[in-house]
């Protein structure tokens, strides 16, 4: 039976990001990490007593992959205390590893280690699924740390785990970890591996967030054709799904801009202006910070093209809308370096 499965999404490029050369690379699946797959061979009556912490789990999870951190923080020492009066200590070490995760991407380390500390001793013994959950927080605790190397030697070992235990969900997101941590071609190597795990789970919505991550991935490196082709991939994919219009959004525009900068701006521009025409009607809708990013990066890249088609005046009155729509989304705070490099162009364009 599933539990907790994450939810990949196409995240706010300015969250939960990490530099990858000149681009910043949201790691998408970093935020929904916790997935399992729960047996027990417990007896009827046991099985009973666990059904209700089961469930209690499962909301937490649902709390820590909406991001409402302090709620599932709250959820998981709650549930911590729960399973082991029920003598239940492998749910014990999952709420303890998900406390030790949360206090460390808050940079709680004390916290973070007192969790972490009982995670591994009520795993100890206690099957693949507790082991798996306590090894996905030691590996992002390590990369938290900038600890590297030791990161992604323990997000291999979760792989290995979970490949043998078929705990798929996981094993797709100790790949995609892996990736985010690797270096050179190790990481386009994880990330095609995260993947090729998540093609065996009839997932297209999770499938088309991976080839968006590889498709940044190829960017970074200048490989803008074949991130045409991740980019295109992912956006077909999640048109078969049932997803939401900014999520639509989303993909149009990270395929017209990887459009625009392969060269292809006919192409592009027939996608973002469908991207602008969605997100004008999505921020007049419901005008919060998520719609008005989406609406000014749709701007932004329209400008782009209007600068790179010669039309200098237009071009600088996009790029001054995206401007304000992206202060108002919250960027001077959250991404400044977007906002130096969205004036720096702005500057450029104004001068032509």
């Amino acid at each position: 039976m599933a539990r907790g499965v994450a939810r990949p999404r196409l995240s706010r490029p300015w969250l939960s990001s990490v530099r990858c050369g000149r681009v910043l690379l949201a790691p998408l699946l970093l935020l929904g990490l916790v997935a399992g797959c729960v047996s027990s061979d417990d007896g009827p009556a046991a099985v009973s007593e666990r059904g209700p912490l089961d469930r209690q789990l499962g909301r937490a999870d649902d709390a820590f992959d909406g991001r409402a951190y302090a709620q599932a923080l709250d959820m998981y020492s709650a549930l911590y205390l729960a399973a082991l009066s029920s003598d239940f200590e492998d749910l014990a070490a999952e709420a303890a590893a998900q406390a030790a995760t949360i206090n460390s991407l808050k940079g709680e380390v004390d916290e973070s280690d007192r969790w972490m500390s009982f995670a591994e001793r009520y795993a100890e013994g206690r099957g693949d699924v507790a082991a798996s959950r306590v090894m996905l927080a030691r590996g992002i605790r390590q990369w938290k740390r900038g600890e590297s190397a030791a990161a992604l030697s323990t997000f291999e070992a979760l792989v290995e785990l979970c490949g043998r235990s078929e705990l798929r969900v996981r094993a797709m997101q100790g790949a995609s970890l892996a990736a985010l941590v690797a270096e050179g071609e190790g990481q386009l190597s994880w990330s095609l591996r995260s993947i090729e795990i998540c093609q065996g789970l009839a997932e297209p919505r999770w499938e088309g967030a991976l080839w968006t991550t590889h498709g940044w991935l190829l960017e970074t490196r200048g490989e803008m054709v074949d991130a045409c082709r991740c980019f295109e991939r992912a956006r077909g994919l999640l048109m078969d799904t049932s997803a939401s219009p900014i999520d639509l959004l989303q993909a149009d525009w990270a395929y017209g801009r990887a459009l625009r900068l392969a060269g292809q701006p006919r192409e592009a521009r027939a996608l973002l202006e469908q991207a602008d025409v969605r997100g004008r009607e999505l921020y007049a809708a419901n005008p919060t910070a998520r719609q008005a990013e989406w609406l000014g990066r749709a701007w932004w890249e329209l400008g782009e093209l209007d600068a790179l088609e010669g039309h200098g005046e237009s071009a600088a009155r996009l790029l001054q809308s995206a401007r304000r729509k992206l202060l108002e989304a919250g960027a001077a705070d959250a991404a400044p370096e977007l906002i130096g490099r969205l004036d720096a162009r702005l500057a450029e364009v104004s001068r032509r």
